[in-house]
């Protein structure tokens, strides 16, 4: 974890120094390829896990399946990681990421779809419905 992080350290270092000293160029000479050199020099602690030793993980920190086959399905389509953000509010306790008692896959499935919903309502918004909507708001009414 040293070389990583001694690595990660001099490579800020010196594009910080390069880009306080070096005047601005035309894109066509910009420098490329900074985000590949910190992406190909990650080290990993944890081995990576399949749907299935993850849905076990979950099990073993409290999160019940009633539906194992559907759960796999999300956790196959969506991302563990992306589903993740949608288990904070039932968690216990975040440190060992234990969740409280009686907390479903389906609990934070459906927060994750009304965020979904919530999200795309929200952007699908255009000037054809926007301009009656802020109109109706902003409305006085007696």
């Amino acid at each position: 974890m040293v070389g990583y992080n001694k690595g990660i350290c001099t490579y800020l270092a010196f594009n910080l120094q390069s880009l306080l000293t070096t005047p601005p160029t035309p894109l066509n000479d910009a420098h490329h390829g900074g985000l590949l050199f910190l992406v190909w020099n990650l080290k990993y602690s944890k081995p990576p896990l399949s749907h299935e030793e993850q849905l076990n993980q979950l099990g073993q920190r409290g999160l019940m399946c009633t539906d194992r086959t559907e759960s796999f399905h999300y956790l196959e389509h969506l991302n563990y990681y992306r589903l993740a953000a949608y288990w904070l509010p039932f968690e216990m306790d975040h440190a060992s990421h234990t969740f409280r008692a009686g907390t479903t896959f389906q609990d934070s499935l459906n927060l994750y779809i009304f965020d979904r919903n919530a999200v795309s309502h929200t952007f699908d918004l255009d000037e054809t419905n926007f301009g009656p909507l802020l109109h109706h708001l902003t409305t006085v009414r007696n």
